[in-house]
Order: C-alpha cells, then sequence, then structure tokens
C-alpha cells in the first residue's frame, strides 16, 4: 500500500517486523495539539505582513523563547543572539556543506556512524574519513581545514553517550587546533530518561566556540513540521546571516517556527510522554534480548535514551549480511552493522531500533530474530 503522507510505508508485526525502522510511531505523535494549534492560528494570525520574507534566522520572538526553553532545558545559559532557526538536521547538514566546504574537502566522521551522513558526505564529493580514537585519532590529523561530525547524545548506531570529560577533551582540542571544527547531530539530546544535567553533559556547542550543535523537533513534535535549530557560541550564527542564498530567500520555515511558538507552551508535556513511551519498548527489547546475553551468544550496551540497540554476535566471523537473508522467512529485519563503517569490515554488528513498534510488537521480533539465528547456526 503506498502512504498517504508517510515517506514509506512499515509493516504491520504480522507482515514484517521491520527493526531498521528509525522514525518515531505516529501514534506517539501530539495530533491534538496539532490541531489545537492550527484551530488558534487561524484565529490570531491576522496579519498580512506573517506571509512576507522572514527574518533569515527566525523572528525573534521565537528566538526569545527558544532561548528560555534550551537554557532550562539543556541547563546551560543560551542566548537568543547565539541561535539560528533551520528546517531540521539533514537540511542544516547541507547549509553548513555548502557554505563551508567543496568536492574534495576532508569530514572526520567516529567508527561508527550513522551510514546516511555518510552517503550525505558523500554525495557532496567530500573525502570522508573514519576514526576510532574521537581524541587521539583527531589530534593526529594534520589538515589546513577540517570538519569531525559526530553523534555524541545517545549515538546512532551505539546509543551511547559523550561523558563531560570526554566533552571537555574534545573542546581542548578545538583550542589547540585552529582550524578544527566540529559538527555536532544532538538530534536525539531531548529523548533521554536519564538526568543529562545532573551529570553537566551539556550540547557541545557550550563547551567551545568553534563547535556547533545541530537540534530538531523532528522526535518531538513530528518529523513533517520541518524545524530545528543551530546552537552556536562564536561566528557561525553571525556568518550565516550574510549568506546569499539565505538572504535572497530569508527564513527556512518561518511557518513551521510559529508552530514552535505555540509547542513551546507545553513541549515539556509532550516530550516526556514520548520519552515514556521510548523507554517502556526499550525496557521490552533489553528484557527480551537479555537470557541470550546471559548465555554468551550476543553483547550489547543498554542505552539511556534515544531510538538504537548495537548488537555484537559473539559468533566467530559472523556474517550478518548473509543472516538477514535468512531472517526474511523469519519476517524480521535489521540494519546490518557494515553499513555505519566507512571500510565496513566489521560484519558481527547490527542495529535495531525501539521507537517505532509497541512493546508486544518488539517481543515479536526479538522472538523471531533469535529464533532466525539459532536455526541459522
Amino acid at each position: 500500500m503506498i502512504p498517504k503522507y508517510d515517506q514509506y510505508s512499515v509493516p504491520t508485526a504480522n507482515q514484517m517486523v521491520n527493526l531498521c525502522v528509525g522514525k518515531p510511531n505516529s501514534s506517539y505523535l501530539p495530533i491534538d495539539w496539532f490541531q489545537y494549534v492550527c484551530s488558534k492560528m487561524s484565529n490570531e494570525i491576522t496579519e498580512d505582513e506573517f506571509l512576507q520574507y522572514a527574518a533569515v534566522d527566525g523572528y525573534p520572538i521565537i528566538k526569545e523563547k527558544m532561548a528560555k526553553w534550551l537554557t532550562e532545558s539543556y541547563g546551560c545559559p543560551v542566548k537568543s543572539d547565539e541561535l539560528f532557526m533551520t528546517n531540521g538536521i539533514s537540511g542544516t547538514l547541507h547549509l553548513i556543506i555548502t557554505k563551508y566546504l567543496k568536492a574534495g574537502d576532508t569530514i572526520l566522521v567516529e567508527n561508527p556512524t550513522y551510514f546516511m551522513s555518510i552517503n550525505i558526505f558523500k554525495d557532496y564529493g567530500l573525502n570522508v574519513i573514519d576514526i576510532n580514537d574521537i581524541i587521539d585519532d583527531i589530534d593526529n590529523i594534520d589538515q589546513e581545514f577540517l570538519f569531525f561530525y559526530t553523534v555524541p547524545t545517545y549515538h546512532n548506531p551505539t546509543g551511547k553517550t559523550l561523558s563531560n570529560e570526554q566533552r571537555i577533551n574534545l573542546a581542548k582540542l578545538c583550542q589547540k587546533h585552529k582550524n578544527l571544527y566540529i559538527i555536532s547531530d544532538e538530534v536525539y539530546h531531548f529523548l533521554s530518561w536519564e538526568d543529562l544535567k545532573s551529570q553537566s553533559i551539556y550540547p557541545l556547542a557550550h563547551y567551545h566556540p568553534k563547535i556547533i550543535s545541530l537540534g530538531s523537533f523532528s522526535k518531538i513534535l513530528g518529523p513533517s513540521l520541518r524545524v530545528g535549530w543551530i546552537y552556536s557560541k562564536d561566528f557561525f550564527v553571525k556568518d550565516l546571516l550574510s549568506y546569499n542564498v539565505l538572504q535572497s530567500s530569508g527564513g527556512i520555515n518561518p511557518i513551521g517556527f510559529k508552530f514552535i511558538e505555540y509547542a513551546l507552551e507545553n513541549i515539556e508535556n509532550i516530550r516526556y510522554n514520548i520519552i515514556d513511551k521510548l523507554y517502556n519498548v526499550c525496557n521490552a527489547m533489553v528484557n527480551s534480548l537479555a537470557p541470550y546475553k546471559e548465555k554468551g551468544i550476543i553483547d550489547f550496551y543498554v542505552p539511556k535514551g534515544g531510538y538504537f540497540m548495537w548488537i555484537k554476535f559473539n559468533k566467530d566471523n559472523f556474517d550478518t549480511e548473509d543472516f538477514l537473508k535468512h531472517c526474511e522467512q523469519y519476517r524480521v529485519k535489521f540494519h546490518q552493522g557494515i553499513k555505519f563503517y566507512i571500510k565496513g569490515s566489521i560484519k558481527s554488528y547490527i542495529r535495531i531500533s525501539f521507537s517505532y513498534y509497541n512493546e508486544q510488537d518488539i517481543q515479536i521480533g526479538i522472538d523471531r530474530l533469535m529464533q532466525a539465528y539459532l536455526s541459522y547456526l
């Protein structure tokens, strides 16, 4: 069936549990809130100017409200002039690459990292280099101008989060290497069931002016709103204001920004409702996998936020590519770990997502996965 609005159709559990899916369950998204805002906007927005070209970085009221919300939610001070409103993470990557990089330039990525980011960088002709140790490997690379892309909080695919100490060490590298800049993809920062503030874990941009933190409302309010933000303490925000492409077009998604202005009145309730559902489904996945970990069949890290689990099969020379074909007859799918590496040499890992299916369907999917594994052996 062709979806009416959705980017792609997700099968029901009786058809196939597709653990590749890395998008929110539609039932988690606040459609009642959206209907309320549409009604409110239609009654309150009467100025003709609302449909004009908008301020390049987002209109002042939304930035002031965003700064207040982020200061409270991040646990560190954020000023309105340190924010630039965008149309989400992917659109912001496009903006940064076209503004600051050209084909043949180098960008560093973690090993492993989000496979779609790798593909985006390659589409622009960038030289993508993977690194295993983000401190030592970056420190030893000497290039004239260099960006490093990272997912520091509830990493895609591993689910791990950089500690405050690791973030401080990254900031020290920016201080040491004058031409090093960091793009921090923080789309999962607000999908947390642990208190990041109590651990002094803040957005990476808080730690150094040459780090740019990218945020998004896609996982909280709805991907179709296409609203996100840049948080940066130095030249990025000011420099983008003079970017001619944006000077010509104005704000990237001004009507979407207006929705966010209304959302900030109630966003914590919306966010915690989603977090509660993700927490329960993640626990269902962990509990279903736990017996196999106890037997030494697999290893995994238990995430405390985000969307994903990173599973290692402990059998020597296990090939998940061939195993994936075998799994299709058991009606379960996953992403092979090799997709998240530049060189693709490590084949024993898979990434599975707990973002879309409910607890019961997740348990069905894990049962199918492990039954397929045992029969495959």
